[in-house]
């Protein structure tokens, strides 16, 4: 008779995961230091491991073989599961008016954000199409239509400010990237839009200096996944 295996179910599904260990596309990282920073959009927060947590994670995704305590530990957060989203995203509609396109985008970004929170808001961004007729100044009517939105003022409406513009600029027919950057010491998150390579919007100094951030997301991490 055979003995009876010693290695319990969990600790086979972990084993598994390790072998094929990638994560779901709405789970990003970034490495800072001894720490790994993760963006989990499912549950809209940052997380920061511990220093042995993060170097079995960042042996993990660089296709090591790490204890199956980490690998499990990784699933039981999710990390490695697929969910869906409800509902088709509402695209923005167009009416001609850059100005009325951008008010547009800034008060369907708040709403979303708000009410779904931002997993869902980037996915709604993200699905959003480019518009045929690209506008060859967009940046004043976003600007005129910021000063109709009321809005808190600096980076605490980072998130918001960054969602609303890049659905903006995808509707007026161009092609933005939409980045969060993250920094240690203090902890702190920034989002911002770049088009052609170059910040839109972004001032040189003061506590969002982009050269402070390690990007920890860039345009399109859940573009064809799907979230609950």
């Amino acid at each position: 008779m055979a003995a009876p295996s010693l290695v319990s179910p969990e600790r086979t599904k972990a084993a598994a995961l390790a072998s094929n260990s990638t994560l779901a596309p709405w789970v990003t990282w970034c490495h800072l230091g001894r720490n790994v920073f993760v963006l989990d959009l499912r549950l809209n927060k940052f997380l920061a491991l511990d220093v042995p947590t993060s170097a079995a994670f960042y042996e993990m995704q660089s296709g090591k073989r790490v204890d199956d305590y980490f690998v499990q530990s990784f699933a039981d957060r999710g990390w490695f599961d697929t969910f869906q989203i409800n509902g088709n995203p509402r695209a923005v509609p167009w009416f001609g008016s850059s100005t009325i396109a951008a008010l547009t985008s800034l008060v369907m970004a708040r709403r979303r954000i708000s009410k779904e929170g931002f997993g869902t808001a980037l996915h709604w961004a993200l699905a959003q199409s480019r518009g045929k007729t690209r506008s060859a100044d967009p940046i004043i009517a976003f600007r005129r239509a910021e000063a109709l939105v009321p809005h808190v003022k600096g980076d605490l409406d980072c998130l918001p400010r960054a969602t609303a513009l890049f659905v903006y600029l995808r509707t007026v027919g161009h092609d933005p990237t939409f980045i969060i950057g993250v920094k240690q010491y203090p902890f702190f998150a920034h989002s911002w839009i770049e088009l052609d390579g170059a910040p839109v919007l972004e001032a040189d100094d003061g506590p969002t200096k982009l050269s402070r951030f390690t990007p920890i997301l860039g345009s399109t991490p859940i573009n064809s996944c799907l979230i609950a």
